[in-house]
């Protein structure tokens, strides 16, 4: 596994990309790191919010491509442009590459949410009728302090748990 970054994984390819976004919040006098995870439809475990890299891409198109579809792009234009993110913290390894992406504090409050309005929006279908399918693998959204990720990297787990509130 290389940290590296993100400039690095526009020449790499990978079984599987995805992005980690983060935001750092003001607790009290201190500063904490959140992370957004999904939660998994099927097994309920916690995952990235990534997939895949196609033959034809490189990890880190492929990554920006998984986030979208696995946030439901709720992000919008946010993660469109992968010059924006060359200079941004990576880890890589033949297997996986991850991209972790700062996000303005605010996406704190309104990604959970936005998330789960979109999940009730019906999605266009090809004949063009809508339906009230999502394309992702995600049930919700959670944000992971660093403490709390940290005890999921020293346990190995990434069983489903009640995020703690910020104080």
């Amino acid at each position: 596994m290389t940290f590296t970054l993100g400039a690095r994984l526009a020449q790499v390819k990978s079984s599987r990309a995805s992005v980690l976004p983060y935001v750092v919040k003001n607790i009290g006098q201190r500063k904490k790191i959140y992370f957004l995870f999904g939660i998994d439809r099927d097994t309920g475990d916690i995952t990235d919010l990534g997939g895949g890299v196609k033959r034809d891409e490189f990890s880190l198109e492929a990554g920006l491509r998984e986030f979208r579809e696995e946030s439901d792009e709720i992000f919008g234009t946010l993660y469109d442009h992968p010059n924006d993110y060359l200079r941004d913290i990576a880890i890589s390894s033949s297997d996986m590459c991850d991209l972790f992406v700062p996000l303005d504090v605010e996406w704190y409050d309104k990604a959970v949410n936005l998330f789960e309005e979109r999940k009730r929006e019906p999605f266009p279908s090809t004949d063009g009728s809508s339906k009230k399918k999502s394309h992702c693998e995600i049930k919700r959204l959670v944000w992971i302090d660093e403490d709390s990720f940290l005890d999921m990297i020293r346990s190995r787990t990434c069983l489903l748990y009640t995020s703690p509130s910020p104080r």
